[in-house]
């Protein structure tokens, strides 16, 4: 080889070298600048990156439209001007999140997962169901997580039956991800038996309940927050506390089967429902053109891949890619719909026992009447909070703040139009009020109160963390004069009853794993 080559190679390894390095240093300044963890494999937000200052908070409530008023938030009770003072609202929940450390064991687990499964920590370390995995696995399903997994951590469900999925490791501490209690929900550790004068709620739904992976406080831990403050100045020696049994991508059958076989035990006094994204499916009633789905029009935003995943130079250079294809941020054209309604349901003043409810509300409200029927027998009583959504015709999106707004509503729901999308969601929480209504549940209404405002989400469903701050301000509000009504009335606090000396939900929840291997060969057994 000529010196003339050896030299010109040598060039191009340094300057390949530099390159590489010149990327890499970029890499972590703009994950630094736009708050990501800074050596993720995957982009996820960093959790100083995810929290707001009191400061940072005022200076977005400011952002916000003049229409945007905490008072107006509020519900009155009693003659009172507020339930609780508006300055509360920029209150963190008292204490730290933090819980007890993994053991030895439990870490090298973890440990070894996160190394064998990099790009799906999370998958890694659920608790999967066995008897859904044997189901998906003999089905060949190469869904999410059981397309990767060699080998799962599991629990067998006293029950039977597939759901829930699965549940979050008990005691879990890893990057990027809330810590868990001794029980795997979110949340601080809490015991078995409810302490004297003390008031269990639980919060049941999917990701739009248990919140964002990198955040330090979900909703309903603002909740608990501001519960006990509303009971230290109000209330003698009564306190709350609150279950986060919260669940990314579940349906209303794992939300019943997690009251039934994790909540009931802990003798709830309540159980709030906020869920109406998992199984939203707008097609009901609507007649495409040609009997055919329209193709996306090339203006519209591409779906992120994996390179935006993982780079945030790539999520960076996207995103100014977005400005020129998103249309300025406004709705792009959607071929015009036909909806045929049926003539028998009234879409406004809804039957929530007709006999084919779209948006597979027949099976929800079945798991509802469920989930009341199991709280009956511990006393405890369910109340349902209808489901915001973000969609309304005319609405503009800034594509430099909130491109997952846009993309979310434009790819995930094409054709759909906001305004369809509007019509539907709606439907949905006229079905859960006309639902709680008719069976005498309690009602909180969440949609009615939030603000359409995209800067408070991350996309249609998913708020920032200053929307969910928002979203647990307005819940508290309602829940209050609830439970002041059941305070007044003598029926709580109520001492518990339970003999239990360990939560039977939880017996099978080990360390131990099966293969993918071990449960093909259940397949013809099942």
């Amino acid at each position: 080889m000529s010196s003339y080559v050896k030299n010109s190679l040598v060039n191009v390894g340094v300057a390949l070298a530099f390159t590489i390095l010149m990327l890499g240093i970029g890499e972590i300044i703009i994950r630094y600048i736009d708050s990501y963890a800074l050596f993720s494999i995957r982009l996820k937000p960093s959790e100083s990156g995810s929290l707001l200052t009191r400061k940072e908070a005022e200076e977005e409530r400011k952002a916000l439209p003049a229409d945007f008023d905490l008072d107006q938030l509020m519900v009155t009770s009693r003659g009172n001007s507020s339930a609780i003072p508006v300055d509360w609202f920029f209150l963190d929940p008292p204490g730290d999140p933090l819980h007890a450390e993994m053991d030895e064991d439990t870490g090298r687990l973890v440990t070894s997962r996160l190394a064998k499964y990099p790009t799906d920590p999370y998958g890694a370390t659920f608790h999967w169901n066995r008897n859904y995995l044997r189901k998906a696995i003999c089905a060949k399903s190469t869904l999410g997580s059981l397309g990767i997994l060699d080998e799962f951590l599991y629990f067998s469900p006293d029950g039977g039956g597939i759901y829930p999925y699965y549940r979050h490791m008990r005691h879990l501490r890893m990057p990027s991800m809330f810590p868990t209690n001794g029980f795997g929900w979110r949340g601080r550790e809490i015991g078995l038996h409810k302490a004297e004068n003390t008031i269990r709620i639980a919060f049941v739904g999917a990701s739009t309940t248990v919140n964002g992976y990198g955040e330090k406080y979900s909703y309903p831990e603002y909740v608990e927050g501001w519960l006990n403050m509303w009971a230290e100045k109000n209330l003698s020696g009564i306190r709350f506390e609150v279950i986060n049994a919260g669940r990314t991508g579940i349906d209303s059958s794992s939300i019943a089967a997690i009251v039934r076989d994790e909540i009931l035990p802990m003798e709830p006094d309540f159980v709030i429902y906020y869920e109406g994204s998992n199984q939203f499916l707008p097609a009901y009633y609507v007649k495409f053109p040609d009997g055919k789905i329209p193709p996306k029009p090339s203006a519209t935003f591409r779906s992120p891949g994996i390179l935006e995943s993982h780079s945030a130079i790539a999520a960076r250079a996207l995103q100014v890619m977005d400005q020129f294809t998103g249309g300025g941020g406004y709705e792009p054209k959607k071929p015009e719909l036909v909806v045929e309604w049926p003539a028998d349901l009234n879409e406004y003043d809804p039957d929530p026992g007709y006999h084919s409810l779209p948006l597979q509300l027949d099976d929800i409200t079945t798991n509802l009447s469920s989930i009341k029927k199991d709280l009956s027998s511990v006393g405890g009583e369910l109340i349902i909070s209808s489901f915001v959504w973000l969609a309304y015709e005319g609405m503009k999106v800034n594509l430099a703040t909130n491109p997952n707004v846009h993309r979310y509503l434009n790819e995930t729901y094409w054709p759909y139009s906001y305004k369809h999308i509007r019509r539907m969601a709606d439907f949905q929480n006229r079905v859960f009020h006309n639902y709680s209504k008719v069976n005498g549940i309690p009602f909180i209404d969440v949609a009615k109160a939030y603000p359409q405002n995209p800067s408070l989400f991350n996309d249609a469903i998913h708020m920032t963390p200053f929307g969910v701050r928002v979203h647990a301000w307005i819940a508290t509000n309602q829940l209050i004069p609830i439970i002041q009504k059941k305070i007044e009335s003598g029926s709580l606090p109520r001492k518990s009853e339970s003999n239990l000396d360990a939560h039977p939900g939880f017996s099978s929840m080990g360390l131990d794993l099966v293969t993918r291997s071990q449960l093909m060969t259940e397949c013809e057994q099942q």
